[in-house]
């Protein structure tokens, strides 16, 4: 029998403030305006899944009581809230049990916090879904989801058209999950080897030439999760020969992991993989099919980066090609990928939504 998440699983959401500082005292961390309607969006849920938790965990480094209170306040239906929803303060949940020093370390950057603390979530609270902002309820609820493992991913496309996962949407059916166990240490091992390298951590800064020589990237976590599915899918051993070792190979997963990790030529050579037929075995493996919408917004490419970022929409029309903080309005930055889920009956269709991976200077990024 497939594994399934109950109706009444926990949704899981993380919010952290990139710079606190810029928060005027009294406001409301969580962005609830046209560019970002996280608030709305987290209300959103917890009317649309009344049986489930909506747990919303964030960051309190850099805020005030009173920014915490009013993030408190969206659990309290006299104040707005709704009475499903549950503030969550990461740090003080679980310091005791992860190394969360890295929250307070400026070289390690931002997705890479956002990524890690998704997994530290699953691992803790699961069996339970994960959902990006940018993760939309539909006309239905998600109802029960069933899948070929204990973990599933989101459907996703790479900037190049080929298909790949995505952890916007992470799923566990269990507590403690070994599989995103082993992405969790794989993922702390590398962070702390290259912020033992005085001077030499490519994680510092994104311009230097370092960084596109080594494979450490923004999608750290991506990439060690797709590796993870790869090494768990047995039906690849045809097509492999490095995947067939470590798949016999008596060594833990996490060890597998650190093994392809090591070199840039092991991660292109056990990624090549997605490029390939042999990429919807992974996908009909590890994907999660659910009553979702994804809205992709790309704008922290052009913030991280510093990078003018340009769009396209199927029809080869430029939807956005400015830098994101000249903008104070937004709906064209977040940007509504086809999906049949809001009109499918059940069982409803798999969604797709676009990756971007390796974006250089002047990147073009189609939405197919």
């Amino acid at each position: 029998m497939l594994p399934i998440l109950k109706e009444d699983a926990p949704i899981l959401m993380f919010w952290m403030v990139h710079d606190p500082s810029k928060l005027q005292n009294n406001q409301l961390p969580l962005p609830n305006n046209q560019r970002y309607p996280y608030k709305q969006r987290l209300l959103n849920w917890a009317t649309k899944e009344p049986q489930r938790k909506i747990k919303l965990y964030y960051i309190s480094i850099g805020l005030n009581t009173q920014q915490i209170k009013m993030l408190h306040d969206l659990s309290n239906p006299d104040r707005g809230g709704k009475s499903n929803i549950e503030i969550i303060d990461f740090m003080k949940k679980f310091a005791h049990k992860y190394n969360t020093l890295y929250f307070y370390d400026t070289r390690v950057l931002f997705t890479w916090k956002i990524d890690i603390s998704r997994l530290i979530m699953l691992m803790e609270e699961g069996p339970a879904i994960y959902f990006d902002f940018d993760i939309l309820p539909t006309q239905q609820k998600i109802g029960e989801i069933t899948l070929n493992n204990n973990i599933g991913f989101a459907m996703g496309e790479h900037i190049n058209c080929k298909t790949w996962l995505d952890i916007s949407i992470l799923v566990s059916t269990t507590k403690n999950n070994p599989t995103i166990q082993a992405a969790y240490k794989a993922v702390s091992y590398f962070i702390k080897k290259y912020l033992d390298k005085e001077n030499k951590s490519i994680i510092y800064t994104l311009s230097k030439k370092l960084y596109a020589q080594e494979f450490i990237i923004h999608e750290l976590v991506w990439t060690t999760c797709m590796l993870t599915s790869a090494l768990k899918c047995n039906k690849l051993q045809k097509y492999n020969k490095e995947i067939k070792i470590l798949q016999y190979s008596k060594k833990s997963l996490y060890k597998k992991i650190i093994n392809i990790l090591k070199t840039k030529k092991n991660i292109d050579n056990a990624l090549s993989i997605y490029n390939t037929d042999y990429s919807t075995i992974i996908i009909q493996e590890f994907r999660v099919c659910g009553n979702f919408t994804i809205t992709q917004d790309l704008t922290w490419l052009n913030q991280i980066l510093n990078i003018k970022l340009n769009i396209y929409d199927i029809n080869n029309n430029n939807i956005e090609n400015n830098n994101a903080e000249q903008h104070t309005t937004t709906n064209k930055l977040s940007i509504n990928l086809p999906t049949n889920s809001t009109s499918s009956p059940s069982p409803p269709t798999y969604f797709r939504t676009c990756l971007s991976l390796h974006v250089n200077a002047q990147s073009q990024i189609l939405l197919q």
